[in-house]
């Protein structure tokens, strides 16, 4: 993100909320997670210092965010132990969260509620890292209570125990397990979308990227990865010159993996793998090893196989979201139109009895 950026310009300034560490690290709960670089803890309270100088509009910030702070149930993230103690961890972790801050800051005047919110960050700014304590940058966000990945497990068994008695109870349950999927799919595309308007490539769209809210909603996160397409890179074919090999290999668009210019199509290709684990209930090039998934998927055009029992829209969708042509792609706005059609098409069919459901395909 540049000082061309106009995320920047439209950034309002004290549009989050500041805190100082002693407000927020002597209060966390329990370790929710920990990725690469950080970790994440629930938080169980805060602690406003009165003393703190504040504007006006970051005092009424503050005291907003203690209001509802049981309602809301905040988390924070900050940098491991492990990246605290390895200076190559230290330095890219460090940057990752900084600019994970600028883009949720840029992101909270254009909110949407499909992608994790901000609801603070550290007062110390990056001279935080400085300090050398645990927790001298952070990030106050939502709190998430599932990933997508670890729900694809329960459904995946939950499936399983079901198919073992094919009685017509069971397969309403299996399409209307499929449907809720779709859902997932949808919500997760509608985020992406308002990504790709805002002109942002979020290049690490994976199942473990997906969380769920306390209500269930569909939460996009770690933005470590994100980048702004800056006009300045762009290439007379309408690609941009932007670092290869980012990302997560088997969710990687084959021209970033070949480190060739790409565009927002690159997170199009991400979702249609993505998609094709929530409807199979598998995972995608999982007995691939990195040499011959780059040999056969990035090289070639080796794609996960689709099953003659789903429906053809499904398989329509697929198809036009993985294509080795980055043009040839879906872009998000028509994907999301897509998505919607199957959603409002599964309730418009009612899954009135067993045999309809056999006959439908359902892509149970």
């Amino acid at each position: 993100m540049t000082k061309r950026s106009s995320l920047i310009k439209d950034l309002k300034k004290d549009c989050v909320p500041y805190f100082e560490r002693d407000e927020i690290i002597p209060f966390l709960g329990d370790k929710l997670g920990k990725g690469g670089f950080n970790s994440v803890y629930e938080l169980e309270k805060i602690e406003l210092d009165e003393s703190s100088p504040v504007s006006d509009d970051q005092r009424q910030q503050r005291l907003t965010i203690l209001k509802n702070i049981d309602r809301k149930l905040l988390a924070v993230k900050f940098l491991n132990e492990s990246a605290m103690a390895n200076s190559n961890e230290f330095c890219n972790g460090a940057a990752d969260l900084l600019l994970e801050a600028k883009y949720l800051s840029a992101i909270s005047n254009h909110p949407h509620p499909s992608i994790i919110s901000l609801h603070g960050v550290a007062a110390a700014g990056a001279a935080g890292f400085a300090t050398g304590q645990m927790g001298g940058y952070f990030l106050v966000v939502d709190r998430l209570y599932d990933t997508l990945d670890k729900r694809i497990d329960i459904w995946k068994e939950l499936k399983r125990r079901k198919l073992r008695h094919s009685s017509p109870a069971n397969i309403k349950l299996l399409q209307a397990m499929f449907l809720q999927r779709l859902h997932v799919a949808t919500d997760i595309c509608g985020a992406i979308r308002h990504l790709h308007n805002l002109k942002i490539v979020f290049r690490d769209l994976k199942p473990d990227n997906v969380g769920f809210n306390f209500e269930g909603r569909v939460k996009l996160f770690d933005f470590g990865l994100a980048k702004e397409l800056d006009p300045l890179q762009k290439t007379a074919d309408g690609f941009y010159e932007m670092s290869g090999g980012t990302g997560s290999r088997r969710f990687m668009a084959p021209e970033v993996a070949l480190g060739q210019p790409y565009n927002l199509s690159a997170d199009i290709y991400s979702f249609s793998i993505l998609f094709w684990e929530l409807v199979a209930l598998e995972k995608a090039f999982g007995k691939l090893s990195q040499e011959e998934h780059r040999e056969t998927v990035i090289k070639k055009d080796d794609r996960p196989p689709l099953k003659r029992d789903w429906r053809p829209a499904i398989q329509h969708i697929l198809q036009n979201c993985w294509k080795r042509n980055p043009r040839e792609r879906t872009n998000a706005q028509e994907l999301y139109k897509q998505l919607k059609e199957q959603v409002d098409s599964y309730y418009e069919d009612g899954f009135e009895s067993y045999e309809e459901g056999r006959e439908k395909k359902l892509c149970i």
